[in-house]
C-alpha cells in the first residue's frame, strides 16, 4: 500500500520506535471484557465516497484460549465498530487501487506503535494512551501482508507478552482475480517466568486466527477442487508448515510490507514450507482423496498440549512429565487431549460411491521394539523393517530406525507391529495415501472408520501405492517428544519401478532428535566414516526430523572448511525444474519435516566432512567422508 496522508488526531506518522512505557503488572481480570476469535472470513469496514473506511480500537481484555470455562489471562486485543474484543485484528481486504481510511484508537494505558498499515517499511504510527489517528493510503499492489502493533520500544521479533497477538491480515486482490481462500494468521505469546525471571519457554502459546487446536476452525474442501490459503507468520519464531497426505504449490512469498508472486520457474511443489518470522505465503492444493487432512507447524513444541492458566497451570517439571511419560488417558484421544497450538484440520468428504482400494499388496513388516534397560527414563522405539529376506535394523539403539524401501507404483502394505509398552501411530510423511493410513489417531479415516492407535501388543496395516520416487520420512504421530527421542523415526525411500538400492552411490543423512533438545546425524554426534568412490556421482538424501531444530544447514566441506560443490536435485521428493538443478556451493538449509536431494560428483580423492550446523553457524553434528580412488 502507498501512504498518501495521515489525519493526526493523536500523534503523527513517525519512522522508528519511541521509548517503551511499562505495562501494568496486575489488572482486575473480573472487570475485563472477554476476547473472542476472528476467523478472517469477512473484510472490515464500509465503502463511502469511493473510500474503504475502517475504524478499530486496541483495548485490554480477558483471553481464554482453552475454552470459556477455563482460566484465562489479560491480553491486548482489537474491537471494531462496537463489536466484542477479538483476535486477530480486522481483516483489511480490498481490490488493488482502493483508497483506505484506517482510524485507530489506543484504549490502553501503554504507548503503542502500529506498523504495516502502509507498504512502506519506515512508516510507524505512534499512539499514546487515549490517542487516535487516521491513516489514508492506497492499496496499490496485489498480495498478502499483515499489520501489527507493539508496545513502544519493541519490534515484531521481541513482542512476547500482552501485545504479542496484536496483528491483522491485509489482502489486496487483483481486479477481476478474486477467489475464495482461507486467510490464516499465526500469532504467539509467552506466559509466566522461570525462577530467574526470564520468560518461560515451556509456556509458549501459538494460535491461528486467535484459536489454538483443538479450537481451530475446521476448514472444508472437495475432492478435485483447487483450494487456496494465505498464511501469515506474525510471530517471533519460525514455522515449518506441513500438509499431510499430499503436496501444495507455493505461489507467492512475502512479509509484512511486500509480497512477491512467484513465476512458473519459482513456484514449487512441497510437503513442508518454512515461514520465518514476519513471512507470508499463498499456497494452493487439490485434494485427490477424502479424509481429515492435517495442516500444522512441524516444530514439535508448537503442537504439544496448550499450557494452562490459573488453576490449570503446570510447573516446568509437570509439563516435562506430560511430554516424556507414557499415556495417562485414552490414546484414541491423543490428538484432542495431547496436542495443541498450530494445528488445523481440512475436512474433505468422500464422493458418492467412494471406497478404499482393495488391490493385492506386497507386505513389509515394521517392528517397534520393547527395548529398555535399567536407568532408561525413555524407552527405545527405533523400529526394524523386514522385507522378505532384507532386514533393515537401527544402526544406533536410539534411532533412526531401519530404512523403509518402497517402489513407485507398487501396492504395498506396511504392517506396523507394536511390541513396545506405549500405544503408537506412524505418519508416513509426504506420502500420498488414503487418510485412514496417514497415522493421525481418531481423526484419520472417512465416515465412521477412524485411524486407531496401535496398542501395545497389537498391529495395524498401512496401505500405500507410492505415485512418485524420492526421499520421504516416517515418524511417530503420538507422544511425539517421548517416542521420537526414543528413535521412532527414519528414512522412507521410494525408488523408480524396477530399480534396486545402490548403497555405494546413494546415501541418506538424517538429522534426528536427542532428549537434551540437540540433534544427532544418523544417530550420532560424530557418525562413522563414510567411504565413497571417486569419479562417480553420488546422491545425498538429507532429512530433518528433529523436534526442535528448524534452522539447520547441511554442509559438505573440505579440510579447510570451505564447501565443495554439488547439484541441487529435489525438494520433498519433487524433482526441481531443470532451471533450478544448478551447481552450487555444498550447503543447504533444511527445516523440520523437509527433505532435500543433491548430486555430488566426487572428483578428487581426499578427506571431507559432512556437517550439520545451526542457523548461527554452530557445529551440531558431523560425519567424516573419505573419497577413495576407483577400484580396478
Amino acid at each position: 500500500m502507498r501512504s498518501t496522508r495521515w489525519l493526526a488526531l493523536g500523534l503523527p506518522l513517525v519512522a522508528g520506535l519511541v521509548a517503551a512505557s511499562d505495562m501494568r503488572a496486575a489488572h482486575d481480570d473480573a472487570a475485563l471484557d472477554p476476547i473472542t476469535f476472528h476467523d478472517n472470513l469477512s473484510a472490515a469496514g464500509r465503502e463511502r465516497g469511493g473510500v474503504r473506511e475502517v475504524s478499530f480500537e486496541i483495548r485490554r481484555g480477558l483471553w481464554r484460549p482453552n475454552g470459556d470455562d477455563r482460566p484465562g489471562t489479560p491480553m491486548l486485543a482489537f474491537v471494531e465498530g462496537g463489536r466484542a474484543l477479538r483476535l486477530p485484528g480486522p481483516m483489511l481486504r480490498v481490490m488493488a487501487g482502493t483508497a483506505l481510511a484506517i482510524t485507530v484508537k489506543n484504549g490502553t494505558d501503554s504507548t503503542l506503535v502500529l506498523r504495516g498499515l502502509t507498504s512502506e517499511p519506515t512508516d510507524s504510527l505512534v499512539l499514546v494512551p487515549g490517542a487516535s489517528s487516521t491513516v489514508r493510503t492506497v492499496a496499490e499492489l496485489p498480495g498478502t501482508r499483515f499489520y501489527f502493533a507493539v508496545v513502544a520500544g519493541r519490534t515484531l521479533r521481541d513482542r512476547r507478552t500482552e501485545d504479542a497477538h496484536l496483528a491483522g491480515a491485509i489482502v489486496v486482490d487483483a481486479p477481476g482475480a478474486r477467489r475464495r481462500d482461507d486467510v490464516l494468521l499465526i500469532t504467539g505469546s509467552f506466559h509466566g517466568r522461570d525462577s530467574l525471571g526470564r520468560l518461560d519457554n515451556s509456556r509458549e502459546f501459538f494460535v491461528v486466527n486467535g484459536r489454538p487446536w483443538p479450537f481451530t476452525r475446521r476448514m472444508e474442501a472437495k475432492v478435485g477442487d483447487s483450494t487456496h490459503y494465505r498464511v501469515m507468520n506474525a510471530t517471533r519464531d519460525v514455522h515449518p508448515m506441513h500438509l499431510h497426505g499430499t503436496f501444495f504449490r507455493v505461489e507467492s512469498r512475502g512479509g509484512a510490507w511486500r509480497d512477491t508472486v512467484l513465476g512458473p520457474e519459482q513456484e514449487r511443489m512441497v510437503a513442508t514450507e518454512l515461514l520465518p518470522p514476519g513471512a507470508t505465503m499463498s499456497m494452493s492444493w487439490m485434494p485427490d482423496r477424502p479424509g481429515a487432512w492435517l495442516f500444522h507447524c512441524h516444530l514439535t513444541f508448537h503442537v504439544v498440549a496448550n499450557p494452562g492458566f490459573g488453576v490449570d497451570s503446570l510447573t516446568l517439571d509437570q509439563r516435562e512429565a506430560v511430554l516424556t511419560h507414557g499415556h495417562t488417558g485414552d490414546p484414541a484421544h491423543h490428538v484432542e487431549q495431547g496436542m495443541g497450538g498450530l494445528f488445523m484440520v481440512v475436512n474433505v468428504p468422500a464422493p458418492l460411491g467412494w471406497t478404499l482400494p482393495r488391490t493385492p499388496r506386497k507386505v513389509i513388516t515394521f517392528d517397534v521394539p520393547d527395548d529398555s534397560v535399567a536407568g532408561d527414563d525413555t524407552p527405545v522405539f527405533a523400529p526394524t523393517v523386514t522385507d522378505g529376506a532384507n532386514v533393515a535394523r537401527p544402526t544406533v539403539r536410539r534411532g533412526p530406525g531401519g530404512m523403509l524401501l518402497l517402489h513407485q507404483g507398487e501396492p504395498t502394505t506396511v504392517r506396523v507391529v507394536n511390541r513396545s509398552r506405549d500405544a503408537t501411530a506412524i505418519h508416513w510423511h509426504g506420502m500420498e495415501l488414503e487418510n485412514l493410513y496417514d497415522g493421525v489417531v481418531g481423526l484419520g479415516g472417512v465416515g465412521n472408520v477412524r485411524t486407531p492407535a496401535v496398542m501395545s501388543g497389537d498391529s495395524f496395516e498401512a496401505r500405500m501405492t507410492p505415485p512418485r520416487a524420492g526421499t520421504f520420512m516416517y515418524h511417530t504421530h503420538i507422544l511425539e517428544i517421548r517416542q521420537q527421542h526414543g528413535g521412532l523415526y527414519g528414512a522412507m525411500i521410494v525408488l523408480p519401478a524396477g530399480a534396486t538400492w545402490d548403497a555405494a552411490h546413494d546415501h541418506v543423512f538424517i538429522a534426528g532428535p536427542r532428549k537434551d533438545a540437540s540433534l544427532v546425524l544418523n544417530g550420532a554426534k560424530v557418525a562413522p566414516l563414510l567411504e565413497i568412490e571417486a569419479g562417480a556421482t553420488h546422491r545425498f538424501r538429507f532429512i530433518n526430523i528433529t523436534t526442535g531444530s528448524p534452522g539447520i544447514r547441511f554442509v559438505l566441506a573440505r579440510p579447510d572448511s570451505t564447501p565443495v560443490e554439488w547439484r541441487r536435485h529435489a525438494k520433498d521428493a519433487v524433482d526441481l525444474p531443470e532451471s533450478r538443478r544448478v551447481v552450487v556451493p555444498a550447503r543447504q538449509a533444511l527445516s523440520m519435516g523437509e527433505t532435500f536431494d543433491a548430486l555430488y560428483d566426487a572428483a578428487v580423492p581426499g578427506d571431507y566432512r559432512l556437517e550439520v550446523r545451526s542457523g548461527a553457524g554452530v557445529l551440531m553434528a558431523q560425519q567424516p567422508v573419505r573419497v577413495v580412488a576407483r577400484r580396478p
